[in-house]
């Protein structure tokens, strides 16, 4: 096998080009057919000035551009690991992936598989009145009456689908698992969004399912940089509070987990120089809690927690001004939690107030933060009973309270 140093992205898209062209594989095609076959269902005109400048070498690596790489590699049957291997186990992958293109055709049937059907009467006017419930439970009953609607089939797609958004919403968690997601069909099942959701869902059942849904989430593709710190945050999350719900954790046993949760916390808050304020503000509970209950002299403490609230500050923009009322929501609340653990005295539960009041959360939303806050209070106050926790405890209730009285699911 000839030598070719490999050793930069745009080096290796190059070659596997140059390859596919010598075995006929895409031979005549145009750039934007080069693009196309390689990255399918990725826009051309978002991407054509740099597939040029990959082209050209004008730089040297695609890693701003994660979710191409991914889309290349899938296309190639290839793992997206060996953008990161030796030039030798590139060549080695690519060669393998081009015996595989000679044998598929790749013929494309997706445009005659039958689409989901759309709901009948019955189903809308079912929906209908569920959507007018607020108790899971009465819900549960309605749903009961129609089992039919719940079986796996294609002409319950739409009706499944659209019930699964509005049950996570009203944090109907425990209905979710039993009935909705094993009426899915597969494809709609394993997509990403519905994997999330299904992720969310087992962490947050009456009995939780902690390892489950990190690994669920673990095994998700992201599709870009932000997603991929989202989902990474989050299966750290279900790992933390699996850790955090062992009854008999001591602070002894305490130090190595947080060491862990910290480390890995860190390198999401860092990632691609984004610090995106998911992981920050998961990151600063940790750091509070070691400040709490080590004391400040801790070697966990490696960092300052004030410069979380400085470096989030332009991911909080954005999202404060998204057309998404969770990631709006998030934004917001999240700043206050900030400000809420870094100056543990300010009075802050009238803004947390005005927030929830404003931004009209779901269920879950708020159920998420509450949790949050719940499992810090008392995670410290099992080893500091004297932490100053009385503004915090003042906005738990206030969660508390809010989640008793906001019964609308909103969208997010």
């Amino acid at each position: 096998m000839k030598h070719f140093n490999l050793d930069n992205d745009t080096a290796f898209l190059n070659y596997i080009i140059m390859r596919l062209q010598k075995e006929k594989l895409v031979e005549n095609k145009s750039e934007k057919e080069l693009f196309a076959f390689l990255i399918p269902n990725k826009s051309w005109q978002k991407y054509k000035k740099s597939w040029y400048h990959w082209r050209n070498e004008y730089v040297k690596s695609l890693r701003k551009s994660k979710d191409i790489k991914e889309a290349i590699a899938k296309t190639l049957q290839f793992d997206s690991s060996v953008w990161n291997a030796s030039s030798f186990e590139k060549m080695k992958a690519l060669q393998n992936s081009i015996k595989f293109l000679k044998k598929s055709k790749n013929v494309d049937i997706s445009s005659i598989l039958p689409k989901d059907s759309p709901m009948t009467k019955e189903q809308e006017e079912l929906l209908k009145k569920i959507k007018n419930i607020f108790s899971c439970q009465e819900i549960k009953k309605h749903l009961l009456q129609y089992p039919h609607f719940l079986e796996q089939r294609i002409s319950n797609q739409s009706y499944i689908l659209e019930l699964l958004n509005y049950l996570y919403r009203l944090a109907c968690y425990d209905l979710l698992e039993e009935y909705i997601f094993k009426a899915l069909l597969p494809d709609n099942r394993c997509s990403n969004t519905v994997r999330i959701i299904e992720a969310h869902t087992l962490g947050s059942l009456s009995t939780p399912r902690f390892e489950e849904s990190a690994r669920l989430l673990n095994s998700i593709t992201p599709t870009n940089n932000l997603q991929e710190i989202d989902i990474k945050t989050a299966a750290i999350s279900n790992i933390k509070r699996y850790y955090f719900s062992e009854a008999n954790i001591t602070k002894e046993n305490l130090q190595t987990p947080l060491a862990t949760l910290i480390r890995h916390y860190y390198e999401l808050y860092v990632f691609e120089n984004e610090y995106h304020y998911y992981p920050a503000i998961n990151l600063l509970y940790l750091l509070k809690i070691v400040e709490f209950i080590f004391g400040k002299e801790s070697q966990l403490l490696f960092m300052n927690p004030f410069e979380i609230e400085k470096t989030t500050l332009n991911s909080l923009k954005k999202d404060m001004k998204s057309t998404k009322k969770a990631n709006r929501y998030y934004a917001y609340i999240t700043k206050l939690e900030i400000q809420m653990l870094l100056y543990p005295h300010k009075e802050i539960k009238r803004e947390f107030g005005l927030a929830i009041e404003s931004l009209q959360p779901s269920q879950d939303m708020l159920q998420r933060t509450q949790r949050q806050i719940q499992q810090f209070i008392t995670l410290v106050e099992k080893f500091n009973p004297y932490a100053p926790l009385d503004e915090i405890k003042k906005v738990q209730k206030l969660l508390l309270d809010a989640s008793k009285s906001f019964k609308t699911p909103h969208k997010s």
